[in-house]
């Protein structure tokens, strides 16, 4: 849960990308993360990509974690 909080802060504290960026998809790496954590913004949507612990989508703009587009959008990040 920590790790949700954290990338939620810097989503709406620090960051602010324009549509288009966010339609293409946005690969960050941190090392205010754990090891092996990126996210992958894409539309409205935030994806959690972990070693360790799967995949995980958090929706941006409703501030809640959801599982239903998760592969699409991680098809479509890879695919790009």
């Amino acid at each position: 849960m920590t790790v949700y909080l954290k990338i939620n802060k810097i989503i709406f504290n620090e960051t602010h990308w324009p549509t288009d960026d966010r339609q293409k998809g946005i690969l960050i790496a941190s090392d205010a993360f754990p090891k092996a954590v990126r996210y992958v913004i894409k539309a409205d949507s935030l994806i959690i990509l972990s070693g360790n612990n799967g995949v995980f989508c958090f929706d941006i703009d409703k501030g809640e974690l959801f599982l239903g587009e998760v592969l699409e959008i991680v098809k479509c990040y890879r695919n790009n």
